[in-house]
């Protein structure tokens, strides 16, 4: 009994470690969205309270596993069949269709939780109605792919993701303009803005901005050759990675802390 005991506890991690592709992502995207904030004029709500529309602690195993215990619900098994059956090589679509369950109730039911979390930072008045409708679509569409396709290949999920550190991105702007990052940083804590020292420098703000988004840029391109997303796809990445650094030149507060970029 031991042995059984302890040979389905196993086949349940394979199963929540599989998840946590999917999951780690899908809540990552919901989480790190608050900042796009309404006004009173616009939306009918008060300005949001510091520290509601800020990123909670994440605790992605237990997330996991709840969300391993939505998709068994809703397919009418135990976990512990479930992930045996993902132990197994079947997918979440497959196991569902064998026990007669459509793959779109699944699929709505993994992301109704997340869902709920979005309404609610609408309705603190965290982000407006179109970011809300675009981050449900990213939510949903990360779990339908999971669902039917099982987890990404780990070539396609760059370690650290797209994103660089703030000193790697002071680096590659003070390498553009032609100055020491120390220096760079110095004039940032004075309240300058990487535009403003690049343009009293003789340097293009725009070859600033090409120089801190080409790693990024560059690895997306890796992604789409090697299949793991969509020209279309990469290209939409691109954009928005160009707009938030273009964003972040210009600020004139990147002396006093850790920047943060909005989220649309």
């Amino acid at each position: 009994m031991q042995r059984t005991r302890t040979k389905l506890t196993t086949l349940a991690l394979v199963a929540l470690v599989a998840l946590a592709s999917v999951a780690g992502a899908a809540v990552a995207t919901a989480e790190e969205a608050p900042a796009t904030r309404g006004t009173a004029g616009d939306t009918g709500q008060t300005e949001p309270q510091r520290g509601e529309c800020e990123r909670p602690p994440g605790h992605r195993f237990p997330f996991i596993r709840f969300h391993m215990n939505v998709a068994a619900d809703a397919i009418g098994i135990t976990v512990v069949e479930l992930a045996r059956s993902l132990a197994d090589g079947m997918t979440i679509a497959e196991v569902a269709e064998a026990n007669g369950v459509a793959v779109a109730d699944v699929i709505a039911a993994l992301s109704a939780p997340l869902h709920r979390k979005i309404d609610a930072l609408v309705e603190k008045g965290c982000i407006d109605a179109e970011t809300a409708a675009e981050l449900k679509a990213g939510v949903t569409a990360r779990f339908t792919e999971f669902v039917n396709n099982g987890p990404p290949d780990r070539e396609c999920r760059p370690e650290g993701g797209l994103g660089q550190p703030i000193r790697t991105l002071f680096s590659s702007a003070a390498d553009a303009i032609g100055i020491e990052t120390m220096e760079l940083v110095r004039l940032l804590a004075d309240g300058e803005s990487i535009s403003s020292v690049a343009e009293a420098n003789g340097v293009d703000v725009a070859d600033v901005i090409a120089a801190m988004v080409a790693p990024a840029h560059t690895l997306i391109d890796r992604l789409v050759a090697e299949g793991c997303i969509d020209a279309d796809a990469g290209e939409r990445m691109k954009a928005k990675i160009t707009e938030r650094i273009t964003e972040l030149v210009e600020k004139t507060d990147l002396g006093q802390g850790r920047p943060r970029f909005r989220r649309r």
